[in-house]
């Protein structure tokens, strides 16, 4: 099965279409790139349209309204999240992503990406220091290892959320932020919200048990504090902000 035609085609301008700028016209757009061995790219890209082999046929899409494509498990679909919340499906036939990075230009094969998300120029700093882990197979994110000088002045924001009295199904829908997936447990992650977003912090995730607060890390492991005892009464996890209409914070 072909692997998506969904990102576009740098080299080749013909096969946008005539509805596609010239390349002189495209402005650079800053993103990151997941690869599946778990690592970030973080730079700009000219990407101009998004392709997808859809099942009622084939699209045309302007990146411009994209703002994230991410393989399914499966990898022979990829899913495209629109900047108004829509979202397409679809298989993507393309080889290579080029991105300008501070370290130079990188030439990525496809068959290594996870996903790509378009990013705020200020975001970049948090995007190339994100780690990943797996709780019940589904991803989280962390920034972890931010120098000081870049930390400095940010805004942060802590979330709380009271788990004492309601079940797994019920945080689902009360706190998505925190549990993303039905039916799931707790999975910190980026929240891409509509005038910001919110990278969690290594090491602040913390869960209050009976016997005291038990810090997790990326992988749900404990890393400090006493073994869980139920009964779970809270859970805690800190964010940067980076803002989309004005800047960090």
């Amino acid at each position: 099965m072909h692997r998506c035609l969904i990102l576009l085609a740098l080299v080749s301008p013909a096969l946008a279409g005539p509805a596609t700028q010239p390349d002189s016209d495209v402005a650079a757009t800053c993103v990151v790139l997941e690869l599946t061995d778990g690592t970030n790219l973080a730079g700009n890209t000219l990407l101009k349209t998004v392709r997808l082999i859809a099942p009622y046929g084939r699209l045309e899409v302007r990146f411009d309204g994209v703002a994230l494509i991410e393989f399914e498990a499966d990898r022979e679909q990829v899913r495209l999240t629109m900047s108004n919340g829509d979202r397409l499906s679809g298989v993507l036939d393309m080889g290579e992503i080029v991105l300008e990075t501070a370290d130079g230009r990188q030439t990525v094969k496809t068959v290594k990406l996870a996903r790509l998300a378009r990013i705020p120029p200020q975001a970049a700093r948090f995007e190339a220091r994100l780690v990943h882990g797996r709780v019940q197979g589904e991803r989280t994110d962390f920034v972890k290892d931010l120098p000081d000088d870049l930390a400095a002045g940010l805004k942060r924001e802590t979330r709380t959320l009271s788990t004492f009295n309601s079940s797994v199904d019920q945080r689902h829908v009360e706190a998505p932020w925190l549990y993303p997936v039905a039916g799931k447990g707790e999975i910190p992650r980026v929240l891409r919200e509509a005038d910001r977003i919110c990278y969690p912090i290594w090491g602040t995730w913390r869960l209050r048990w009976a016997d005291g607060w038990l810090y997790s890390d990326e992988n749900g492991n404990r890393f400090r504090g006493p073994e869980a005892k139920h009964p779970h009464y809270e859970t805690v996890v800190d964010y940067y902000i980076v803002s989309l209409v004005g800047g960090d914070g």
